[in-house]
């Protein structure tokens, strides 16, 4: 004699995944009231990108320059030794917790994740070792997102060539923020990717040509600002003789 067996229910449904949490907006009191520091991001295709806009940028800056360029360990000392050599601007590999001098262009050691950190009258560089596996490095999303903390909202950051999508979600939240973003074109960039990514995300406010992004940092830099009694050049919020110096 068989015995029947029960009919087995089918099994339940998964639950759905949850959604990824949403980001945290970014405090930038001071978005739109004039520009202290100015970030740029890149990877594959970067580093020809990056001398032109450096370089369209003259031999003055009243402000720091830090730079997130995808690179292993080892090669962005010889990067900044470069640029060093061909512009007219300083440029040096950062060094943990250093004072970011006006004038002067930073590039994020290979294997680290830099950020930007207020020190007092200071902003000053910090850098972390990035996990073992980790997939981009220096990020531009660490050092977008930490600059604008630490500036309050007073920085102008820029997506250049590259692979991938880092630095989109960090831009989204400046562009939200009122804060100036610009994302290169497609037309000049060699990687497509990291540009396209950002302006999907709704972090572009300006998707600009290459030869155009140095003279619009000029412009930002020198432009009158909107406060509430009425239009006012912008000025500097930070004071400190770390602010007042290195010139070559």
């Amino acid at each position: 004699m068989s015995l029947a067996l029960p009919a087995l229910a089918p099994p339940a449904p998964a639950p759905p995944a949850p959604a990824p949490p949403a980001l945290a907006p970014l405090p930038l009191a001071a978005a739109g009231s004039g520009v202290d520091l100015l970030v740029l991001g890149a990877s594959a295709g970067g580093p020809a990108a990056i001398e032109a806009v450096l370089g369209d940028l003259g031999d003055r800056l009243e402000v720091p320059v830090v730079i997130a360029q995808h690179m292993p360990a080892g090669f962005t000392a010889g990067f900044a030794q470069r640029l060093d050599g061909n512009l007219a601007l300083p440029v040096r590999e950062a060094r943990h917790h250093e004072c970011l001098r006006p004038g002067v262009v930073y590039i994020a050691p290979g294997g680290h994740h830099l950020r930007v950190e207020r020190d007092g009258g200071e902003l000053r560089a910090v850098l972390d070792a990035a996990a073992p596996g980790t997939h981009v490095s220096p990020s531009v999303d660490t050092l977008f997102r930490s600059a604008a903390k630490a500036t309050g909202g007073r920085l102008a950051a820029v997506v250049l060539s590259g692979m991938g999508s880092d630095g989109a979600a960090a831009m989204a939240q400046l562009a939200r923020a009122g804060v100036p973003t610009i994302a290169q074109d497609g037309a000049t960039s060699a990687i497509f990717g990291m540009p396209r990514a950002a302006i999907l995300a709704g972090g572009a406010a300006e998707v600009l040509p290459l030869q155009d992004i140095g003279p619009r940092l000029l412009a930002l830099l020198s432009a009158p600002v909107y406060r509430s009694g009425g239009w006012s050049r912008a000025t500097r919020s930070t004071s400190s003789s770390c602010w007042n110096g290195l010139r070559r």
